[in-house]
């Protein structure tokens, strides 16, 4: 941003060195002294503001300073300096009473449009004088021809003795957007002001441009008395911009140090959570290692109780054996038991016999 405005403001310094676009244009008082050519109006379909100093020196039935024509319309614009004949899209609007300037003298004088508002305002001096509405999704017509001196009635013919404008102009620009009532205002504010360059782009009919374009009959540079003025002012906003821009730094670079302090003082509060963290974890491991040596404890107690339970083991296995054993004698010895019982109840039988 810095840098877009100070290559603005040094080409408007590059720019007032040159005498030539400080030159107004004296139009002859006849129907042949006018400036006819093609522009390229696409960027002006949608929105636009066209605006030019103008000295009145002529009166006729209707003095046109600005006239754009196309195979549709022709008088798609058309801008006067009595405010006789304001025209948009072929519809007309005589509002000669808010042309409250005086013949001989240099004027401000806009015209603006958009298709977002379908509004169509008039400006004398910076100030909004009259506005009209227009059809809803109406766009500037295309291809057509822009004549400056006199009023067209076909697309770049018709021109005649009724429609001479035979006055003086200055700065005339076309913007390809509706300019704020702010804008056209600060325009107005000084004829030498050098503003209209300022707006970078939207620019787009520029008067250095149209300086440079074929004439019809007599039109001719005179001067403005502006160059010295304009030179005296860029430097002086040459001036007020560096300075606005050192106080911008030296803002950034205290909300840099703000910031670095904001910075350190985060910093310090995350070391020592950092270091609160490292504690816990000391402590948490400590415990750790406690807990592993309760576990190798406990299982070395399992084991010498594996060890324990197989001794058992055996010995239960010993004595199973033995009862095993001993049942076995035992069965045995019934066993004779009852053979010698059964010998006995023999031997008893025969005794008794």
């Amino acid at each position: 941003m810095k840098e877009a405005l100070l290559l603005t403001l040094f080409t408007l310094l590059l720019h007032a060195t040159s005498g030539d676009r400080f030159n107004a244009l004296k139009f002859g008082q006849t129907q042949y002294d006018y400036i006819l050519y093609q522009p390229n109006m696409q960027p002006f379909e949608t929105g636009f503001t066209t605006c030019a100093w103008i000295r009145k020196l002529y009166s006729t039935h209707n003095p046109t300073w600005f006239s754009y024509a196309t195979s549709v319309t022709a008088h798609e614009i058309q801008i006067g300096d009595d405010g006789t004949q304001t025209r948009i899209f072929g519809g007309t609007k005589n509002i000669p009473s808010v042309y409250t300037v005086t013949p001989g003298t240099w004027f401000h004088n806009c015209v603006s449009w958009d298709a977002t508002s379908n509004a169509r305002n008039v400006y004398i001096n910076g100030v909004l004088v009259d506005t009209a509405s227009t059809t809803a999704g109406r766009t500037l017509g295309q291809g057509g021809y822009l004549v400056l001196g006199n009023e067209q009635t076909g697309l770049g013919t018709g021109m005649d003795s009724g429609d001479i404008f035979g006055g003086e102009m200055f700065k005339l620009n076309m913007f390809s957007k509706k300019l704020s009532d702010a804008e056209i205002k600060e325009m107005a504010r000084d004829m030498c002001s050098g503003v209209e360059e300022t707006h970078g782009e939207v620019r787009v009919i520029k008067w250095e441009n149209v300086l440079l374009e074929t004439r019809t009959g007599t039109v001719t540079n005179i001067g403005s008395g502006c160059s010295a003025g304009v030179i005296d002012i860029v430097i002086s906003r040459l001036i007020n911009s560096f300075e606005q821009i050192i106080n911008e730094t030296k803002t950034e670079v205290e909300q840099i140090k703000s910031q670095h302090g904001d910075c350190q003082v985060d910093l310090k509060s995350k070391v020592n959570r950092l270091n609160a963290t490292e504690i816990q974890l000391n402590r948490t491991e400590e415990g750790m290692q406690i807990c592993q040596k309760n576990l190798e404890n406990k299982t070395n107690l399992l084991n010498e109780t594996d060890v324990e339970l197989e001794q058992s083991n055996e010995e239960t296995e010993t004595c199973r054996r033995d009862l095993e054993n001993k049942t076995q004698q035992l069965n045995a010895t019934e066993t004779e038991k009852q053979t010698t019982i059964k010998e006995l109840d023999t031997v008893n039988m025969e005794l008794n016999s």
